[in-house]
């Protein structure tokens, strides 16, 4: 009994569903019928408008003798042929315009059922947008001291796209959130850029950008130096910047972006920084990260790094991963480049 009654209730269910669906689509037929009635009642008023103007027409241009010998009996004759001959002139012209849209609506709604069945594809980014870590780039490296530790602060980038590095923190290798296939997102990184004002629009001021420890995920925070106590946070940098950027468009400015690349306002996107962010301790412990190739100058020879990564694996976990990306974008209103090194 309990199996037979579940059937049934399926049953019903899918019936239900079915003809609400078909309820929707006759609904909308009905609004697009009733439209066109509209229309068609306009264009017979027109039309009638203009049969009566040339009938007018045609009537003051008889003389007056010929007038008065019809006018006891003839008119009355004509005014009965104009009256069939009008309604005939409405019949044919409904009938047609009927038979079409009865054609167009049948076509329409057999078009709604067919969309209703197919089921809506996921669209996949193609990932030949995004270069491959696999192509081995130029080295560029950061000023180092004597001892081989990195010189801070230090200015990466050139004219807008210029950042301050204050601090470059510490690798965070067993939670998965804190790095990406294309990123490290180190715990203590610090930097800075020059952007627009908060207060006024003409002016510029500093932005302070700061990857803090979250638990399970990263904080990523921005401040603005003529906005103290105010600070922009999101799960990511994109997320952050597209904050501010938000902010600046309530507070009436035009001539900032709507959306901006975090980890190039970051200073993340740098290869410089790629460079000694991936070489930090315990950076290769970041099991989805893919690491950056450089190429080698030797004499007059360049030569690509030898990286022990199988790249067949390695482009599986990439296009996985940028199915992750896809849905976080979506969720943080990143732009879709965002992650472009």
């Amino acid at each position: 009994m309990s199996e037979s009654y579940k059937e049934k209730y399926k049953k019903l269910k899918v019936d239900y569903n079915e003809r609400k669906k078909k309820r929707d689509i006759l609904r909308q037929l009905l609004s697009v019928a009733q439209s066109r009635c509209r229309t068609l009642n306009d264009e017979i008023g027109q039309l009638l408008d203009i049969i009566m103007e040339s009938r007018t027409m045609s009537d003051s241009s008889d003389t007056d003798s010929t007038i008065s010998s019809f006018s006891d009996g003839s008119d009355s004759d004509h005014s009965k042929d104009n009256t069939k001959i009008l309604k005939e002139l409405n019949n044919n012209i409904f009938n047609k315009k009927r038979k079409n849209n009865e054609i167009f609506l049948e076509s329409e709604s057999l078009k709604n059922i067919e969309n209703d069945n197919v089921v809506p594809k996921k669209k996949r980014r193609k990932s030949s947008k995004r270069d491959s870590r696999f192509d081995a780039k130029p080295i560029k490296l950061l000023p180092r001291d004597e001892n081989n530790n990195l010189i801070l602060p230090v200015t990466v980038g050139k004219s807008s796209n210029e950042v301050n590095i204050i601090s470059i923190g510490k690798v965070v290798y067993d939670r998965e959130a804190y790095h990406s296939q294309r990123y490290i997102w180190p715990v203590g990184f610090v930097s800075k850029k020059e952007y627009i004002s908060m207060q006024d629009p003409k002016k510029r001021t500093i932005y302070t950008n700061r990857i803090l420890d979250g638990g399970d995920t990263p904080i990523f925070e921005v401040t603005a130096e003529d906005l103290p106590g105010e600070s922009f946070t999101a799960n990511s940098a994109s997320g952050a910047w597209k904050s501010v950027l938000t902010e600046l468009s309530k507070r009436g400015s035009t001539g900032a972006k709507t959306h901006a690349s975090g980890p190039d306002f970051f200073g993340l996107s740098d290869l410089g920084v790629t460079k000694v962010i991936q070489e930090l301790p315990n950076a290769e412990k970041c099991m989805r990260y893919v690491k950056q190739r450089w190429i080698k100058e030797e004499g007059n020879d360049t030569k690509a790094e030898e990286d022990n990564t199988n790249p067949e694996e390695s482009n599986v976990n990439l296009e996985d991963d940028e199915m992750k990306n896809e849905e976080n974008d979506t969720k943080n209103e990143e732009d879709p480049g965002d992650e472009s090194n």
